[in-house]
Order: structure tokens, then C-alpha cells, then sequence
């Protein structure tokens, strides 16, 4: 049988691996964590972390080491949990030289699921060793929290997208912020920018950004009383279109204006969704043979698309053509009321028009007609739509919705 000290012993190398603390100093100072003064504060964040330890504790610890105790002690638990997942996940332990690390951004409040994908790529992948294995990781994403004022979840989520996120000097980020702020932009929107692509402020501001930067902006002021506030809302949705180079941009401009686009339209849908100028003439063509081919004019096949930007992005086989068709042989909208109003092409066919319609069918069976006719059956919120259209219940609405569940397998 093994006494309490032994066991204490076999814990201590493990546990002071995971809370990175070690006798007499700090317990990593870069995670902002006070001096664990004694072995007893050791002993209790080891048991709040699933290490067990019959070692008596005392209570000679000053209210200051206190939260210390429970920070680590989240901390603690947070990195058992990844290992663990690790391990089964890559038949492999988290290496000695990512501890720190890993501590230090759970510390900032990066979350713990992409902390995980991220040991389990640089585990798997060596050539996304740059991030885990960086000691100098604290400078860089300190200046990223004070010149971007990202928390902690957005610096999880950029470093798991790029693993060069962290590549980049601190000056020559600045001199790209520079840049940006002396077109312009605000600080809210440089942020915007970089915690979207981090891959735009790795380009030289003089060769690469202005020049495209003033290319968007000739093409998409509609008038010469626009600013550049349009283009810079553009821009902080997808930054990405100041990765692409200007023929490819042009290509799209052409191939809209061709399609019988006014230039207002163009800077109307771009602003709505940007991704309008990278895809393939191509693919969009085929959406507009398509959707043709379901009855429309062409006419009303580009009204359809000026007037919502966001079906360029949807699949046909998947979302367009069974939408529309839902629309005009169950519900029984005629091609004018859909070219009318697209927008409501964007709904989930399955989530939300399929489940909307069969309880109309149930509680408003005998005026099915008058209450569809207004569209405000799809745009209006679920309250709304049960308490106004349907004049019924909540639970009415949520067993109908159990039972739609039952019935398909669809999770709401």
C-alpha cells in the first residue's frame, strides 16, 4: 500500500508539467498568474484538476493566492482534458515545449476546442509547427489584443485558420495598419480585417494593397458623391477581395454588366455580398440558365439575383431549384410573386418552409391561401408567426416541431 507522500510524489512531475509550476518562482508569469507560495495550494489545485492526493492541506494561504489557485486550477483541468483528447485522438502525448503555450492561451480565454486542433496539427503536420512550438508566442499576441482589441476566442480561431498568423513582426503589422488607417478606415474596421484574413496584412501596402484598394473603389463608386464607407463595409465582411488581383475582379464586373447589371446594382450587391465579384462567370451563368428553365423570364431571372445577392452563393441541386419549386407547386406562388420577392429563396427549405407549412396545414387548414399570402409567414420570427398567423400555442408549435424532428431526423 502506498502512503499519501508517495502518491503526492508520483503526481507532482505531471501536475507541475500541466500548471507549469515549479518550487520558488511563479507559476508562468506570461499567464499572469501570482506566486503559488506553498505545496498546499500546489495540493489543492492538483485535486480541482482529477488529481487525487490524500496530503492534508492548511489553511495558512493568504486571500491573495486565492483566485491564483482557481485560475490554475481551470487551467489545470482544461489541459488534462486536451491531452487527453490528443492522445486518443493522435496516439501521441502533447510534447514538453507546448505546455507553456498551451497555457498561456487558455490563460487569454483562447477555448480549449481549438487549442486542441490546434496540438493535434502540429502534431500530425510538421509543417504547421509555428505556433505551439514559438516561446516568443506572449509578444505577439499581447500586440494582437492591444492593436486589434481581439479577445481571446478570436485569437484561438486565427491562429487554427492560418498557422502564419503568428509570422508576421509586430512593425510590419503596424506599418500595415498604418496604412489602412490613412485611407480611412477606422480602428473597428482594421480590426474586422485582420481577425478575417490575416493573410491581407503580410502583403506590401505599396505594391499589393493600394492599388487594389483604389481599383475597388473606381469600379464600385456608383456616383461620384459615394465615399469610401461603402467600399470599407464591403471590405470588412470579406477583406479577401484585396487578395485578388484586379483582371479577376474585372472579369466579374464585365460579365455582370453583360447580364444587364447598372452599376449601382453591382455596388448594391457587393455591398450585400461581396463574394458577387470572385466567382466564376461560369457557375453564375449556369444559375441564371437555370433558374430560367424553371419558368422565368429573363427578365425576372435578373431580378431575382439584383434583387438577392446571397443566391449567387446557394447550390442548385440543393437549395435553389427545390426552393422554388416548393414555392410554386405546394404553396402556389405564381413566377411573378417569387421574382417579386426572392428574398425569401434564402429560408431553409427544410428547417424552416417545410416544418412552417405542414402546421399551417394542421391549424389553418380551411384559409391556408389568406394566411400565405402575405410573406410574412416565412420572414416573421417564430413568436410571431405562431401567435399572429397561426393563432395557436407555443407547445402547440414545439410538439408539431418534435414530431417533425421524429419524423426526418432534422435538429433544430
Amino acid at each position: 500500500m502506498t502512503s499519501p507522500m508517495s502518491d503526492a510524489a508520483k503526481m507532482w512531475p505531471r501536475m507541475a508539467r500541466i500548471v507549469g509550476w515549479s518550487p520558488g518562482r511563479s507559476l508562468y508569469d506570461r499567464c499572469g498568474l501570482a506566486e503559488l507560495v506553498t505545496n498546499q495550494v500546489f495540493v489543492r489545485i492538483a485535486g480541482s484538476a482529477g488529481f487525487t492526493s490524500s496530503t492534508p492541506s492548511t489553511s495558512a494561504t493568504s486571500s491573495a493566492i486565492a483566485p491564483a489557485a482557481a485560475t490554475s486550477s481551470i487551467i489545470a483541468k482544461d489541459l488534462q482534458k486536451i491531452e487527453v483528447e490528443v492522445l486518443a485522438e493522435t496516439k501521441s502525448a502533447i510534447p514538453e515545449v507546448f505546455v507553456p503555450q498551451m497555457a498561456y492561451l487558455l490563460r487569454i480565454g483562447v477555448l480549449p476546442s481549438d487549442l486542441k486542433r490546434l496540438a493535434i496539427r502540429e502534431i500530425l503536420y510538421p509543417q504547421h509547427k509555428k505556433i505551439l512550438h514559438r516561446k516568443d508566442i506572449n509578444v505577439k499576441v499581447e500586440f494582437m489584443v492591444k492593436e486589434f482589441e481581439l479577445e481571446g476566442w478570436q485569437i484561438g480561431k486565427m491562429l487554427y485558420k492560418s498557422s502564419n498568423t503568428l509570422s508576421c513582426q509586430c512593425d510590419t503589422l503596424m506599418k500595415r495598419v498604418n496604412f489602412f488607417r490613412e485611407q480611412g478606415m477606422d480602428r473597428a474596421t482594421v480590426s474586422k480585417l485582420f481577425f478575417k484574413s490575416t493573410k491581407l496584412f503580410s502583403l506590401l501596402p505599396d505594391v499589393k494593397i493600394a492599388p487594389r484598394l483604389a481599383f475597388l473603389k473606381k469600379i464600385l463608386q456608383a456616383t461620384e458623391k459615394e465615399d469610401d464607407a461603402s467600399v470599407f463595409k464591403i471590405l470588412s465582411k470579406y477583406p479577401g477581395l484585396l487578395e485578388k488581383s484586379s483582371p479577376i475582379i474585372q472579369r466579374n464586373v464585365d460579365f455582370l454588366l453583360d447580364l444587364g447589371y447598372e452599376q449601382e446594382d453591382i455596388l448594391f450587391g457587393t455591398t450585400r455580398h461581396p463574394y458577387l465579384l470572385i466567382y466564376s462567370p461560369d457557375a453564375m451563368m449556369v444559375k441564371v440558365e437555370g433558374v430560367g428553365a424553371l419558368g422565368f423570364t429573363r427578365e425576372q431571372v435578373l431580378s431575382i439575383f439584383i434583387q438577392a445577392p446571397p443566391l449567387w452563393g446557394l447550390s442548385m441541386e440543393r437549395n435553389l431549384v427545390p426552393t422554388i419549386k416548393f414555392y410554386l407547386d405546394v404553396v402556389g406562388y405564381d413566377h411573378a410573386r417569387v421574382a417579386k420577392f426572392p428574398q425569401m429563396l434564402n429560408s431553409s427549405l427544410h428547417k424552416r418552409l417545410i416544418p412552417r407549412w405542414r402546421f399551417l396545414e394542421k391549424v389553418r387548414k380551411d384559409d391556408i391561401k389568406a394566411a400565405t399570402k402575405a410573406s410574412t409567414w416565412i420572414m416573421e420570427a417564430d413568436k410571431g408567426f405562431v401567435s399572429s398567423i397561426c393563432k395557436t400555442t407555443e407547445s402547440h408549435w414545439l410538439e408539431h416541431l418534435a414530431e417533425y424532428e421524429k419524423d426526418t431526423g432534422i435538429i433544430f
